[in-house]
């Protein structure tokens, strides 16, 4: 009898590693560098990795309380769901940067271009289909980020899809700006009771973007995890009614966010834009 539960207990051991899938000790530690400064990520690769397919990206940024230099902390809590996910389910690569303390994303320390560039240089990249997602801190950077077009940042490269979640960005009025971000379709989330980061940051990004009035009132014209949604074009912003900071859990562990993030990927350019390039291109080797 006494054999007999021991083997029971391991067997319950085995399913339950099996059930929560790889830690957040199995990504690859890596260092990016501009030549001067340098900033710790880690890697993520799906499981059989293979050189010859080509694979999405999922960039993560981590929230304030995340911030160092010893490449751990940014993936340790909050993002269990998020790793586990882009093993198998959804196969992706993951990256997840740690900005040192003090610092913020999109600031001078902030060497996120270079580690994408460094993960295109060295693993198979699909590069139409890339995506950020962010929490707290994070959140106001995956709206930075998500703004980012060719040429804009050093090495360049653009996303095809954005969540934030429990963060926002500064209210804007002014339609260049807005550009800026709606080519991007955004999927913002926010916890309404929210006492660390305030909910409005998220409800005003969300009239910005689709073109309201910062007085009007947003409808939740649909529920998508469980709670009440507005969509307008390819923005939605979903409000987890009576929620506080920490609503990334199940968003991270679930199905449904997922499914939308892979949906999208940037459209192949169409022949009128590469004539384009390819007469600057050859007024710029002319000059």
């Amino acid at each position: 009898m006494h054999f007999r539960a021991l083997f029971v207990v391991g067997v319950m051991c085995v399913c339950a590693g099996s059930v929560f899938g790889r830690g957040w000790s199995n990504g690859l530690e890596k260092t990016a560098t501009d030549g001067n400064l340098t900033m710790p990520y880690r890697v993520y690769l799906p499981a059989g990795y293979d050189p010859a397919q080509q694979y999405p990206l999922v960039l993560f940024l981590h929230g304030a309380g995340e911030r160092g230099t010893d490449n751990d902390k940014q993936v340790k809590k909050h993002i269990s769901g998020l790793i586990d996910k882009t093993e198998s389910d959804y196969p992706a690569i993951l990256v997840a940067p740690q900005v040192p303390g003090g610092s913020g994303w999109l600031a001078s320390q902030d060497l996120t271009a270079y580690a994408i560039d460094d993960v295109q240089q060295q693993y198979s990249v699909d590069s139409n289909r890339m995506y950020i997602t962010g929490l707290s801190m994070g959140g106001f950077g995956s709206f930075g980020y998500s703004s980012v077009t060719e040429g804009m940042t050093d090495p360049p490269f653009r996303f095809a899809a954005s969540a934030p979640l429990s963060g926002g960005h500064v209210w804007t009025a002014d339609p260049s700006m807005v550009a800026h971000f709606n080519h991007v379709p955004h999927w913002i989330m926010h916890g309404s009771n929210d006492s660390t980061v305030d909910v409005r940051h998220s409800r005003e990004t969300y009239k910005s973007l689709v073109g309201m009035e910062e007085t009007d009132s947003i409808t939740f014209n649909t529920q998508m995890l469980g709670y009440p949604t507005a969509t307008s074009g390819n923005i939605r912003y979903t409000e987890f009614t009576g929620k506080g900071h920490n609503i990334w859990s199940p968003i991270y562990s679930g199905d449904e966010f997922y499914e939308w993030m892979f949906s999208h990927e940037i459209p192949e350019p169409t022949t009128a834009i590469l004539m384009t390039a390819a007469v600057i291109t050859l007024v710029r080797r002319r000059s």
